[in-house]
């Protein structure tokens, strides 16, 4: 079975599991980073990954949000469902993000996309850009800890464990880029949550077993990724940080 990013996110089971907000913590810890960052009511966002437009959608109550996305199918689903927060608008966009419209912006938010990334230092370097001077990213991320295994299979990389890294390096790559970190948080327990909804609406193991999976990559990167999350290995970390000024 091949997996990618596109084919993951994009699937119905994933919607009908996790909903339209696809990472730990959904649209409440968006709003809880964009408090912490203290952004003024009328802030130009823009949401990189933005996906099906969950967080947008939850940010336009307070600000002008400006959605990017690679997969042209999530952006068509995120402005048909945007028709009551008016100030939401959406782009499908390369992975380079090279093509944004609307930069300078006040803040840019990144919920579990930085891990999809293939040069995560290059493009925190590219959202640095598109922010004003002293302007705020609002990231949050898979990360996954030493010890863990190496999470390089295709199906590992679909399931954002591929690209993610220590909660240390990721803080690390955020200074790189010229940020300053000035609020931060474990979402250990956002994360457990997820894991524990999935179980809770699939039986993941008896539907590997259905599609024939019980013994291959996919059942395996299960097996690997629950018992690094028991081991507390993999985890899920928030950060506001802001551009130089």
């Amino acid at each position: 079975m091949h997996l990618d990013p596109a084919t993951v996110w994009s699937h119905p089971l994933v919607a009908a599991v996790l909903g339209d907000s696809l990472h730990p913590g959904g649209t409440d810890l968006t709003l809880e980073m964009a408090r912490a960052a203290g952004l003024p009511v009328g802030a130009r966002v823009l949401d990189v990954g933005s996906g099906r437009g969950a967080s947008a959608r939850a940010l336009a109550a307070g600000f002008t949000v400006h959605g990017v996305d690679v997969d042209a199918d999530h952006v068509e689903t995120a402005r048909a469902a945007a028709h009551d927060a008016p100030g939401c608008t959406f782009q499908a966009v390369a992975a380079d993000l090279a093509d944004v419209a609307g930069a300078p912006f006040d803040a840019v938010l990144s919920e579990c996309a930085l891990c999809l990334t293939g040069d995560a230092a290059a493009t925190l370097r590219r959202m640095r850009d598109l922010l004003r001077p002293g302007g705020v990213l609002l990231l949050s991320d898979v990360t996954v800890e030493p010890g863990a295994g190496g999470f390089r299979s295709a199906a590992a990389l679909a399931a954002c464990l591929g690209g993610a890294r220590p909660r240390t390096d990721l803080v690390r790559l955020v200074e790189d880029a010229g940020f300053v970190v000035a609020w931060q948080r474990d979402c250990a327990a956002e994360l457990a949550a997820v894991r524990d909804r999935v179980h809770a609406r699939v039986d993941v193991h008896g539907l590997l077993r259905a599609l024939g999976q019980q013994d291959g990559p996919l059942a395996d990167l299960v097996r690997e990724a629950e018992a690094a999350h028991d081991a507390g290995l993999v985890g899920y970390h928030a950060l506001v940080a802001r551009a130089p000024a």
